[in-house]
């Protein structure tokens, strides 16, 4: 997808922050198209590459739609192994469990 799509995307998605419930739940087909996404072959699956940055964005959320979000590091030197950092940002609580 071109960063053009993730946005129209990401604004199909969501409203005021929150997953819209016109979409909840729906095909991937209607999801493109509410978004404005065209493909000449079915679209079985929407895969937005955001950089790192976009983990705490809209797009970095829990999804209830047949959308992924894949985070891409730049470079061989990132680090590797646990971090302090919690992996899904504030949606997890220290438990591990959404929240």
């Amino acid at each position: 997808m071109s960063a053009s799509e993730d946005e129209r995307l990401s604004a199909a998605l969501f409203e005021h922050g929150e997953l819209s419930p016109a979409l909840l739940g729906r095909s991937v087909a209607a999801i493109a198209t509410a978004a404005g996404i065209e493909r000449p072959y079915p679209i079985r699956l929407l895969v937005a590459p955001l950089p790192l940055t976009a983990v705490d964005g809209p797009l970095g959320r829990e999804k209830l739609v047949p959308v992924l979000s894949l985070f891409v590091a730049q470079g061989e030197t990132r680090r590797r192994g646990p971090t302090n950092r919690r992996p899904f940002g504030p949606f997890v609580d220290s438990t591990g469990h959404f929240r």
